[in-house]
């Protein structure tokens, strides 16, 4: 009994993982350029999955899911591929100035770290299941 509770806590936990990497709370770089108006001279938010694309001297540019922003600021110890979040104030030329920064270190490692803790929650709920003709069924052992 205790194993179905685990597979069906973990089953809700992926479901809650892919719900917030397809809607997070904030806009996306892309809703940004696409619909800039009503965030235009308001403070916004970059973070999830931005990653410093180009560094020049007046800025750099970040780059998420395929939509790319310049950002006014110093970019300070950032280098290329950093994951980065980023506060500033959307301007209307849709670009960013800069508030703060913080640099997200050791990023992918985590990124490693949580893969290898998904894959083995779903081991753990594949090995409790089985197909049969009315559909999935726990395991009578689990």
């Amino acid at each position: 009994m205790a194993i179905r509770r685990i597979v069906f806590g973990l089953a809700g936990l992926l479901g809650l993982c892919v719900y917030a990497y397809w809607t997070p709370p904030i806009p996306k770089l892309a809703d940004l350029l696409n619909r800039p108006e009503p965030y235009i001279n308001q403070p916004i938010e970059l973070y999830v999955e931005t990653t410093v694309e180009r560094i020049q001297p007046e800025g750099f540019w970040l780059r998420q899911r395929g939509a790319r922003m310049f950002v006014r600021g110093d970019a300070g110890e950032a280098t290329p591929g950093d994951f980065v979040t980023v506060t500033g104030v959307l301007l209307p030329d849709t670009t960013v100035a800069m508030q703060a920064m913080y640099i997200g270190k050791g990023r992918r490692l985590k990124m490693a770290v949580s893969a290898v803790g998904a894959l083995l929650a779903l081991v753990v709920m594949v090995r409790s299941m089985r197909l049969t003709r009315n559909g999935v069924e726990l395991k009578p052992d689990a």
